[in-house]
C-alpha cells in the first residue's frame, strides 16, 4: 500500500517539496509492481502520476460531518502524541 501522507509529511510535520514528493510517489508505485493501492488525496500534486496507472478508482462520498470529525480526531491525536506517519 502506498500511503501518500507518509510520503508527504517529514519529521515535525514538515511538508516534502512537491518535486521530491512526486519522485517518492513514482518510486513507490514502481516498487508496487502491477498491484498497488494508493491511499490519500493529493490529486493536484500527483494525480497525473497516479490516475493514469490506476485500474479502479473508488470514490467515497461520505457525509461532511463524518469526514470532518474523523479528520479532527486523527489530527488532534497525532499532534498530541507526536505520532510519526
Amino acid at each position: 500500500m502506498v500511503e501518500l501522507d507518509a510520503l508527504f509529511h517529514q519529521p515535525d510535520w514538515q511538508p516534502t517539496p512537491v518535486a521530491e514528493f512526486r519522485v517518492k510517489v513514482a518510486g513507490a508505485l514502481d516498487e508496487g509492481g502491477e498491484v498497488w493501492i494508493c491511499v490519500g488525496n493529493y490529486t493536484s500534486m500527483v494525480g497525473d502520476i497516479v490516475l493514469p496507472r490506476a485500474e479502479t478508482i473508488p470514490w467515497l462520498r461520505l457525509p461532511f460531518w463524518l469526514t470532518f470529525w474523523r479528520l479532527l480526531k486523527r489530527t488532534v491525536t497525532r499532534a498530541w502524541s507526536r505520532e510519526l506517519l
